[in-house]
């Protein structure tokens, strides 16, 4: 089913996104993230919290307040 891929996929982009920005690669989420929303995919509310993270771990407030606004 094309809805069950789509889901997976942005799944995968999460858990890129998740991955990296653990082990402290958080540019590559702001990438994994800019790549999902490129493809036309949209983000779930675990991959905004997972952009939260991020920008946390690297003090980006400002963004991580930009994506927290795009959950409310």
């Amino acid at each position: 089913n094309y809805n069950v891929l789509i889901s997976q996929v942005c799944t995968n982009f999460t858990n890129v996104i998740e991955i990296v920005w653990k082990t402290k690669e958080t540019w590559t989420a702001f990438d994994a993230f800019d790549n999902l929303v490129a493809s036309g995919l949209t983000p779930t509310i675990i991959t905004y919290s997972s952009m939260i993270n991020a920008c946390v771990r690297c003090s980006e407030m400002e963004k991580a307040k930009s994506f927290h606004d795009k959950l409310i």
